[in-house]
């Protein structure tokens, strides 16, 4: 929710973001903030990425998961998100990944962390490269990686 908010504030007034969250909580706080803001160009969405993404094939320009890539690997559910996610990108779409570095700190047990190489060569997999990953502090980085293909979903 809160991501959603943040990126809306770096996009034109024309555009529209789309939160996809599996947690109820979380998209209850964000409409309560979208109320409170009177925001209405966020759109949000209960859905397990894992599981599918309610919308069309080809109708996202970029999609952000922060975060919650490591969680999706622990349930085994990381080929089916990325597959949904590349389904619903369209042809030279963009994928930001935020995730934890392999450090002591705030996030998940390291062990569970990715680090950007293990995250590139699972992304690339599904006909996307990388473009440039960027510190965005002393506990996670940003990955982002460029659709090539947009059929690549239905080959995993």
């Amino acid at each position: 929710g809160k991501y959603s908010l943040e990126v809306l504030q770096h996009l034109s007034q024309e555009a529209r973001v789309i939160a996809v969250d599996l947690w109820e909580e979380g998209l209850r706080s964000l409409q309560e903030s979208m109320k409170a803001r009177d925001i209405s160009r966020i759109s949000p969405i209960l859905a397990d990425i894992g599981r599918g993404i309610p919308l069309k094939r080809d109708t996202v320009d970029v999609c952000l998961v922060a975060n919650v890539l490591h969680e999706l690997i622990l349930s085994k559910k990381d080929k089916e998100a990325l597959r949904e996610i590349t389904r619903v990108l369209e042809p030279k779409g963009e994928l930001a990944v935020i995730e934890f570095k392999k450090v002591p700190g705030p996030g998940p047990p390291l062990h569970i962390c990715i680090e950007a190489n293990q995250l590139s060569d699972m992304v690339k997999s599904y006909g996307s490269r990388n473009v440039k990953v960027v510190e965005t502090g002393p506990y996670n980085y940003l990955a982002l990686y460029r659709l090539e293909v947009n059929d690549a979903y239905g080959d995993h």
